[in-house]
């Protein structure tokens, strides 16, 4: 059984220049015979890496093999730095939040291509650190590979669309034109950029809402000041709105810490006093519904200082999650309850 039947010519170049660089001396027949191909497969390669690469290789006669007759620059694209190193491992680890998604199969297939120019030194060591490191993405949305694809194609060949497409709220779908300018991943999510006919103005689309995708047989010019990073940098995370708002939250006790480890804007500004016992962050968004959400994960651990328009919405979202649960008595009784019983 073969060792390497899948490693390309570019393998065979890092294994025999490593070889040579290994002071071994060796010769096609002792390299055709560690890599499994023919005499003539690396007497080609040899003379790839010197007339081509300029690899300064020389032939002794006496010891019956190569060697290096001057400093070697390397095999181009072979060598990785160990930030390289890292980043490659983090590109595998990234692949787990697709498991047992239909995107997962394409992705690991190409990661996997990729990983076969590596030197075999370097795939161990990549082996070695796969479990020093992990990622875990909350609630990833499964991803249609077919409908991604069609996506993809569209954005990059700027092709309008037709979609029938079912917003958050809505009980059916409605049909757009779209002319899809970017595709976002965002919190393990993909969105669509795209300007809108219907609305006039470049709107989000999340692909899961959509129904159907037709192409419409025209291109389109994208606008050459539209900027994704700028389009997005509005939103807490994918909600866009209309101007921009400064938003002041305070947190005090251990969670004043806890939110200070961590950056979750990139306007944030931090502010601690109190020996760190307490700290306001000061963000600037244009839409305020993910903000509310997210101070009302905190429950009662945060005030919010500003806008007063952001401190309403989580007054009532709180009052309704109250009513929820019962409402003020009920929480009441359901808590003296819980306290009364053993182990509670």
């Amino acid at each position: 059984m073969k060792l390497y039947p899948t490693r390309p010519a570019v393998y065979r170049l890092a294994r025999i220049h490593a070889a040579i660089a290994a002071g071994d001396f060796p010769n096609a027949r002792t390299l055709a015979k560690a890599m499994e191909v023919s005499e003539r497969s690396v007497l080609r390669d040899v003379e790839y890496l010197r007339d081509v690469l300029g690899e300064p290789i020389g032939y002794d006669a006496v010891r019956h093999g190569y060697f290096f007759t001057g400093p070697s620059n390397g095999v181009p694209g072979l060598t990785l730095s160990e930030g390289e190193l890292v980043g490659l491992l983090i590109g595998s680890k990234v692949l787990e939040q697709y498991a047992g998604n239909e995107l997962e199969v394409p992705l690991r297939r190409a990661f996997e291509k990729m990983c076969v120019f590596l030197p075999d030194e370097v795939s161990v060591r990549v082996g070695e650190l796969a479990g020093a490191m992990s990622f875990r993405c909350s609630a990833p949305r499964p991803a249609d590979a077919e409908r991604f694809r069609a996506l993809l194609e569209a954005v990059t060949h700027r092709r309008r669309l037709v979609i029938r497409y079912r917003g958050l709220g809505d009980r059916v779908a409605r049909e757009r034109v779209v002319d899809p300018y970017h595709l976002a991943c965002v919190d393990g999510g993909w969105y669509l950029l795209a300007h809108c006919d219907h609305r006039a103005e470049v709107r989000m689309f999340v692909p899961e809402r959509m129904e159907d995708i037709r192409a419409t047989g025209e291109t389109f010019e994208k606008p050459s000041g539209f900027d994704p990073a700028q389009y997005l940098s509005g939103a807490f995370k994918v909600m866009v709105g209309d101007r921009p708002r400064i938003v002041r939250v305070k947190f005090v006790g251990a969670m004043a810490a806890y939110v200070a480890e961590r950056r979750w804007h990139a306007s944030q500004k931090l502010t601690r006093t109190n020996g760190g016992n307490t700290c306001v962050i000061e963000i600037t968004v244009s839409n305020l519904a993910e903000v509310a959400a997210w101070v009302m994960s905190f429950g009662g651990q945060c005030r919010v200082l500003a806008p007063r328009e952001l401190r309403d919405q989580v007054a009532v979202g709180h009052w309704r999650g109250l009513e929820m649960a019962g409402g003020v008595d009920g929480v009441k009784a359901k808590a003296v309850g819980r306290a009364g019983k053993p182990g509670a």
